[in-house]
């Protein structure tokens, strides 16, 4: 088993396996600064993080996000989106009690929050 082992040695030189000379110049990690680089080009910044629903085709719900139309679950604890034909153009409190007896309802903006069972 020992000369198949040795088998994959050259292989790893091949492919950049092999140690760098301890006197070879560290390449530089980037610092996070946005100031200029040494080359005098500005390094990148971090995106700016947006809702997934910041253009109002969603709303979140839960751990996720309901597209537009769909009003939001909690079903025992458990949240999902849920979607009625009849209430698809509004999905507010007004069109999804009419459907769903024994559910409480909150409207919250533009999506019902409906609770059923807890």
């Amino acid at each position: 088993m020992r000369h198949v082992a040795l088998g994959w040695m050259p292989l790893l030189i091949a492919c950049g396996g092999a140690p760098a000379p301890a006197d070879a110049p560290r390449p530089r990690e980037p610092s996070g600064a946005t100031g200029p680089t040494e080359a005098g080009v500005a390094a990148p910044t971090a995106p700016e993080q947006r809702s997934p629903c910041a253009d109002g085709s969603c709303t979140p719900c839960g751990e996720g996000v309901c597209p537009s139309g769909y009003f939001c679950v909690d079903n025992h604890g458990k949240k999902g989106c849920s979607w009625l034909a009849s209430c698809a153009q509004d999905p507010r409190c007004s069109c999804v009690t009419r459907a769903l007896s024994g559910c409480a309802c909150k409207d919250d903006g533009a999506i019902a929050r409906v609770t059923c069972g807890g």
